[in-house]
Parts: structure tokens; C-alpha cells; sequence
């Protein structure tokens, strides 16, 4: 077998032309190019398959980007398109599942035989490509957007916090693209349909529940917990509106402004949780569980009819009747919540709580800790306690780490249940290596970590500076959880970004963009590579991105630094943190995929191991 095409082997405008195929933003000549290059390069065609295969099972895993709408095509005895037709939108699923019984010999069975699927799917969308230059039509293709599925339950089981194993599309009128992801599902309980599964990406369109509770945080930041039977219309990562059923909205300062509306009432947050109930797409009540929103009746244009400044305590129903706002004695339920608080409720009496995020730590097995030591990391932090604000090094006495700024009475950094736990804070709070790192950039290196974010809020996790810098903000790297920046991105998206030297200056540097993949509240492995000249990114075992780099061993000392940016308390990291280690040396991808599959073994609320 050959080896396996590098990226930088093909040409940057032939990898463009690719990501916008993918996109479906292609345009004729555009096409003509992709089919002429792969026609006329082995490289290219290499890439392509290698790339639509990648892209299809991030889509298939985490339901976070659609695949182009490309035709589908039955092969003539010369290999070449004999027949082709146009796929419906509203067809296409892509279904694959996965015991959750360790070493399942039906688990490699099936994997064997998707992955012959997907290769021959891949091999029949590059001849599509052609296909298309000669029949592509002058108009777009309408979009879809995604929904979670209303589909029965599949006979396998999944585990809980398994990204999602069937997609299904609704079509969406008069759309020329794909709508950007709103929300990400980030917990439920007692809901049986086999699409809404935690780590799901929701695209604009209606999300209809029967029965349990589905807690949604939208991009904005505002988070949602929905309970069946319930409809709910997604507009974008602002606003929504509740159809029918019972819903609770936890708006945090960043996502101020956020719009939640009923078929005749809006509720605009001004930084609050509050409670909203809709009775067969009628009668609208809100209650304001804390903080203030501006509620407006609206009129049958859609502008604000009646409007009132509610508080803290506020329950008011809205009267068509007589067109005003009324108040009346609420029944909303406690935010604490109890063995069957959502099991089959009836949604225009009971509003949800809140799903909790659960505090367990990972299960981190002799095995795996064995394994990491015997690969020698310069520091490994376990977090299994904190001695006079100091956690140890598992394997040198140097490079110990110091908790700086979270005291006993803020608790802004805490060592519980052997993990590392961030809270953010109005101060600066951080851990730092107390001892310089030296020489560590002049050849190739690896850190490696498992994170669980509180959220999707722009946060740094963790990267090395030099010491000398006093103020903390340069970088030779920095990792970071991507959604609302000047960046181009997706969002919910990691950054690994690597300046040597390291600098200050925005304009220097190099960016491994991940798609948007982060999930708030789910554990998720990380590794970041520096090679002779090759950066790498890797998530839950797979390589996500790799980037080709020139001169990039400065020999410069430097620290680790960990919970935010610099030593000011910028872009804080909200979350719990584990294993974090630093090697002097790359660490293999065979190598990283035992290590994320050896904590899986152990952990059954993890996301599955992908491997190509």
C-alpha cells in the first residue's frame, strides 16, 4: 500500500476547492477545475477521497456540518458514471451504532463494513463531481436544516453521551445554503428518540420532543432546558420561539438580548432565568425565576402590541382576550431536580429544572496511567490533590504546579474528585509550572489533556510562554475553545496555535482550526503534536488537522500556563481538567488512538473512538 498523501502535497487552491464542494458553494468553473484537477492528479484524488471520508464521519459522529448535495451514481463496467440521479433531501440518513459492551467483536464487524460503505460512497461522489460539470444546474439546490430525529428507537443501545448516530433532514424553503449551527444538545433525560443524543449540533428548524427533557446551549451562550411533549422553532443562536410545551432559559451575561417568543408573546432577556409555558400554541405564561426581561404582546404584524419591564418573582399570563398582560399565582416547578422530575410530564403545567452537569471525574485506570509514564512526559499533573496550593508532578520533582489566585473562600480553582476544577471569576486565577522549561521548542514535543467546558464561551485552556514575558501574553502556544471571535470559523470549534518565537503580535503565527466538535459538560480528549515541521491536532483519538511549519525551533524558555490568557484574567476557562501532560517528543497517532481508547475501556459516557 502507498503512502498516504500529505496535504502539503497539494495545492492550497485544489484543498479551497474542496472545502467549498463540501460547503456547496461551488460554482460552475469551479467545478470544472475540481474535476479537471482530480482527473490529472493522483494526489488530488487522494485527497479528495481522504478528506470527504474524514468530513462524512465528523458528520456522522458529532452532526456538526452537512455533506454536499451531490448526485448519486451506479458504476458502468469501464468505471464510469452510467446513470445518476439527483438524491431527496429528505431522504438522507446516515445511521451507524455501537455496542457499548467493551470488546464487542460485532463492534469491529460493523466498523469494517462502513468503512467499506463510506469508502465506495466517497469513490461515487468524486465521479458526481464529473457528472456534475456537464449537468449542474444554473439554480442552487435548496438547503436543509437538521433536526433531531422523531424516528422509533433503535434496537442498540447508546450510550448516553455517544455523538449522535442518525441524521435526518427537513427541508427548508426557498434556501440557497446551509444555515450555521445554532445550538448544541449538551444534556437529556428520560428521551427516548435516538436522535436527540448529547453533542448533537442543531441547525435552524423545528425540534419536536415527545416525552423527557433536552437541555440546549445556543451559541450565544443562552441554554435552554425543553420537556415533552414540546415544540420548539430554532431561528438562529438569539432566538427561538416555543410553539408549544414548557421551557426554562438560563441567559448568562454574554448572551444578554437573547429572544425567546411564543406564537403572540416575545421575551427579550435582559440577563435573568426565567420560565415560559405554551398551551396548544395559545396561551402564553412567563415567570421570572431571577434578574428582569421585557415582555411584549404582540399584535398580528408581528410588532410589539403591549410591553412590560418584569421582575425577579414576575408571573404573568398573556390575555388575547382582552389584548393585556395579567398576573396570576405560579406553579413552576423547583430547580432541583428529583428521580422522576421528567419522566412523560405534561408540559403546559410542569416547567423543567435545569439538568445538572454531574461532578464525576474520569475513571483513570492503573493501565492508562502506566502507559502515559512509561512514555516519559517531562510533567504529568494528575490533580489528585492540591497540597498548600500545590499539585505534584507525577514524575519529576520539578515542574510541580501552583494554584495562583483561587482562594478558600472563592474557590475560583479546586482539586475535588481527582480533577481540576475552573470557575470564572472577576480576579486573575491560573496554575503555572514552577520551574522553567527549557529547550523543549528546539525539537518536536506533544501536550496532551482531557478537558470538560462548562460551556462554549471563548476561553484559553491552557499554553506555554516565556518567562521572561511578565505579563503572560506571548505565546509560543495556546489552546483554546473557539465561538464568537474575529476568526473564521465554526463555532464551538478548539484552536491550537503555535508563534515561534512566540510573540504578541496577531499577526504572526500559525492556526489548527478544528470543526465545531467542542461538546460543554462531556469529557473530550486533546493532544496537540509539534513535529520537525509539521503541527497536529488531535481529538478523541483522531487527527482533526495538521499544517506544515518552517523554522520553528526557538530555543526559548518557558512556562506552562493554565485556566486562562496571560496573567490577567483574560478569556478565563470554565470546567474540569485531567492528565494533562507535556512530552518532549511527538507522540505517535497509533500511539495517542491507545491512549484515548484505553480511558474509553474505562469510561462508558465518553464518545466513541473513531479510527481511519
Amino acid at each position: 500500500m502507498s503512502e498516504p498523501t500529505h496535504e502539503s502535497e497539494v495545492p492550497r487552491a485544489f484543498r479551497l476547492l474542496v472545502q467549498k464542494l463540501v460547503d456547496d458553494t461551488l460554482t460552475p468553473e469551479e467545478s470544472r477545475q475540481l474535476a479537471e484537477e482530480m482527473q490529472e492528479s493522483e494526489p488530488a484524488r487522494e485527497y479528495y477521497l481522504r478528506y470527504i471520508q474524514i468530513h462524512s464521519e465528523l458528520t456522522q459522529r458529532w452532526g456538526g456540518v452537512n455533506l454536499p448535495q451531490l448526485p448519486s451514481c451506479d458504476l458502468g463496467s469501464q468505471g464510469i458514471a452510467s446513470a445518476c440521479e439527483r438524491p431527496n433531501p429528505l431522504k438522507r440518513i446516515f445511521s451507524a451504532s455501537r455496542s457499548t459492551v467493551a470488546g464487542n467483536p460485532a463492534k469491529s464487524q460493523r466498523r469494517r463494513a462502513y468503512w467499506g460503505i463510506a469508502w465506495a460512497a466517497a469513490l461515487c461522489l468524486a465521479i458526481g463531481v464529473f457528472w456534475m460539470v456537464a449537468n449542474r444546474p444554473g439554480e442552487d439546490v435548496p438547503g436543509a436544516t437538521m433536526i433531531a430525529s422523531n424516528e422509533p428507537p433503535a434496537e442498540t443501545t447508546v450510550a448516553p453521551s455517544t455523538p449522535p448516530s442518525d441524521e435526518v433532514y427537513v427541508e427548508q424553503a426557498a434556501a440557497a445554503s446551509l444555515a450555521k449551527v445554532a445550538a448544541v444538545i449538551v444534556n437529556v433525560r428520560n428521551v427516548r428518540q435516538p436522535g436527540l443524543t448529547v453533542g448533537r449540533r442543531l441547525r435552524p428548524g423545528m425540534l419536536s420532543i415527545d416525552q423527557g427533557t433536552v437541555q440546549l446551549e445556543f451559541m450565544s451562550g443562552a441554554v435552554l432546558a425543553l420537556s415533552g411533549p414540546a415544540q420548539l422553532q430554532i431561528e438562529s443562536k438569539d432566538f427561538a420561539m416555543l410553539v408549544s410545551g414548557a421551557i426554562r432559559a438560563n441567559v448568562p451575561e454574554r448572551a444578554r438580548g437573547f429572544v425567546l417568543n411564543a406564537p403572540d408573546t416575545a421575551v427579550v432577556d435582559l440577563g435573568t432565568e426565567f420560565t415560559m409555558r405554551v398551551d396548544n400554541g395559545e396561551t402564553s405564561e412567563v415567570d421570572v425565576v431571577e434578574g428582569e426581561v421585557e415582555l411584549s404582546l404582540l399584535a398580528d404584524d408581528g410588532t410589539t402590541l403591549v410591553s412590560q419591564r418584569l421582575k425577579q418573582g414576575s408571573h404573568v399570563r398573556v390575555d388575547r382576550d382582552t389584548n393585556s398582560l395579567l398576573p396570576f399565582d405560579s406553579q413552576v416547578a423547583s430547580n432541583t431536580p428529583t428521580a422522576d422530575a421528567s419522566d412523560s410530564v405534561n408540559a403546559s403545567t410542569i416547567v423543567p429544572p435545569m439538568l445538572l452537569a454531574d461532578d464525576r471525574g474520569l475513571n483513570v485506570s492503573r493501565r492508562y496511567v502506566d502507559m502515559v509514564k512509561r512514555q516519559q512526559p517531562i510533567i504529568y499533573w494528575r490533580f489528585e490533590q492540591a497540597d498548600n496550593n500545590i499539585v505534584k508532578n507525577e514524575l519529576h520533582d520539578q515542574w510541580a504546579a501552583e494554584i495562583v489566585g483561587s482562594t478558600a473562600e472563592n474557590q475560583l480553582i479546586s482539586i475535588r474528585n481527582g480533577y481540576a476544577r475552573f470557575r470564572r471569576g472577576g480576579t486573575s486565577r491560573y496554575l503555572v509550572s514552577r520551574d522553567p522549561i527549557e529547550g523543549i521548542n528546539r525539537g518536536s514535543y506533544t501536550i496532551e489533556c482531557w478537558i470538560k467546558p462548562d460551556d462554549l464561551q471563548h476561553a484559553t485552556c491552557f499554553g506555554l510562554t516565556p518567562i521572561s514575558d511578565p505579563g503572560g501574553h506571548q505565546y509560543l502556544n495556546v489552546f483554546e475553545i473557539l465561538t464568537d471571535t474575529f476568526l473564521i470559523h465554526e463555532p464551538g470549534a478548539f484552536r491550537f496555535l503555535h508563534r515561534s518565537p512566540p510573540a504578541e503580535n496577531y499577526g504572526k503565527g500559525t492556526n489548527l482550526i478544528s470543526p465545531g466538535i467542542c461538546v460543554p459538560e462531556v469529557w473530550q480528549h486533546l493532544v496537540m503534536t509539534k513535529g520537525d515541521r509539521q503541527l497536529e491536532m488531535y481529538c478523541n483519538g483522531q487527527l482533526i488537522k495538521q499544517v506544515a511549519i518552517e523554522d520553528a525551533n526557538h530555543p526559548t524558555v518557558l512556562q506552562l500556563l493554565v485556566g486562562q490568557l496571560g496573567f490577567d484574567g483574560w478569556r478565563q476557562y470554565a470546567g474540569g481538567m485531567d492528565e494533562l501532560a507535556i512530552y518532549a517528543q511527538q507522540l505517535s497517532a497509533e500511539e495517542i488512538q491507545m491512549h484515548y481508547q484505553t480511558m474509553y475501556s474505562e469510561n462508558t459516557d465518553l464518545f466513541a473512538p473513531v479510527s481511519f
